[in-house]
């Protein structure tokens, strides 16, 4: 069932101005453009062209926009598949909102993350911990949307829209569309579980619930996995 969004906008961040006033350039790895909180981590390459395109290579490439943070966010983008060095079921376009995701600690990787699969699935995935563990799926294995019949194709821009809002009842409804259709929702009302390491209360100093990242601001990020090549354009974060 649909669900309605706050209509009021407070701040708008148009990420896409970023990319073609930077002009033609490679970006290195924990670079950090002047003025703008984004940066390129992870492995692999980040080029961005001269007509604001930005170009991912390699096998585990991030682009994440830190400044400015946002718990009720809108992203919208463009992505065209273009090629990849090797399968993964997991590789596509996803999006991660709300995140804290700075290294490789294992606690604060919070993280929502929505997905296109380049096998044509759709899903939202829910992450608290960075490499132990589980993260969470909605829907689970087996139950994700085909949304591509044949998976996505190359070379075609596709529209993604990820947002997130925390209701006054507080929970964090998530939705996602494609081509400015909504192909799928979700609402993490605090008991959508991540499967935990067994000494995580010792490694995370405490208790760490798993309706932690409802009400917890993030920056936003790009990601992708074995590729050849994967294009970005008309980035657009919302806070809503």
């Amino acid at each position: 069932m649909f669900f309605p969004f706050l209509p009021l906008l407070l701040t708008a961040f148009h990420s896409n101005e970023i990319w073609t006033h930077n002009n033609a350039q490679t970006l290195d790895p924990q670079q950090t453009l002047d003025d703008t909180g984004t940066e390129f981590t992870g492995v692999g390459s980040a080029t961005i062209t001269d007509d604001g395109r930005l170009v991912l290579a390699g096998d585990a490439p991030r682009y994440r926009i830190l400044e400015p943070k946002f718990d009720n966010v809108s992203i919208t983008l463009d992505a065209r598949r273009v090629s990849e060095e090797e399968e993964l079921s997991y590789q596509g376009f996803v999006i991660g909102a709300r995140s804290q995701h700075y290294d490789n600690s294992v606690c604060g990787a919070n993280t929502y993350y929505a997905s296109v699969t380049y096998d044509g699935r759709a899903r939202f995935e829910k992450e608290l911990f960075h490499g132990e563990g589980a993260n969470a799926y909605y829907p689970a294995e087996g139950d994700q949307p085909q949304i591509f019949e044949d998976g996505v194709p190359k070379n075609i821009w596709i529209k993604l829209n990820f947002t997130i809002v925390t209701d006054e009842d507080n929970n964090a409804r998530l939705s996602l569309s494609v081509d400015n259709k909504q192909v799928l929702e979700y609402t993490d009302s605090g008991d959508w579980p991540v499967d935990a390491p067994p000494d995580i209360d010792d490694e995370c100093d405490g208790y760490y619930p798993d309706n932690k990242i409802i009400q917890a601001p993030g920056f936003t990020f790009i990601r992708n996995d074995g590729l050849g090549r994967a294009e970005y354009r008309n980035l657009n974060i919302v806070e809503k």
